[in-house]
């Protein structure tokens, strides 16, 4: 099958189907918003664990006499670094917007929208491992908050 003969039947399976587009399509904004919040959500909880960490940190290295100290500091640090590395800034690329526009319009109008889910899907999985790699810096963050808490107590308590 040549590339003609594959546009001709993607166009026509297109024709048969137009609402199943726009429904994708409004499927897959409807998800980038879901992920705009947990996006959003992720940098308030870094911003938590930074300052926590940090406050944390600032504290227990007044006390740095003995060694359960020494390891809170050593996991507060670990924690806050964490928090920080989960505040990258985003890597993904985005859709050119220049070739887009050319290929919607040196297309029929289904397939220059399926042009454009394919590539929102692209960026859209790529936002997703991202923001996945992020929740687990965050939580290896949290755990090391509440390490550096434990090693704080040990210490308090003269263990």
């Amino acid at each position: 099958m040549t590339d003609m003969d594959a546009a001709a039947e993607l166009e026509s399976m297109l024709a048969t189907h137009p609402g199943k587009l726009k429904t994708l399509n409004d499927e897959l904004d409807r998800q980038r918003d879901i992920y705009s919040s947990r996006a959003s959500s992720v940098q308030a909880r870094a911003a938590i664990l930074i300052a926590t960490a940090g406050l944390g940190a600032g504290l227990q290295s007044a006390h740095l006499t003995g060694g359960w100290y020494i390891l809170a500091v050593i996991f507060a640090a670990v924690a806050a670094g964490l928090g920080i590395a989960a505040t990258r800034p985003r890597y993904g690329g985005e859709i050119n917007l220049a070739s887009l526009r050319d290929t919607l319009f040196a297309s029929e109008e289904n397939t220059g929208l399926l042009k454009l889910i394919d590539a929102k899907i692209e960026v859209h999985e790529t936002d997703e491992k991202r923001l996945n790699a992020m929740g687990e810096f965050l939580r290896w963050g949290f755990v090391s908050l509440a390490v550096s808490i434990v090693f704080t107590l040990l210490a308090v308590l003269n263990v």
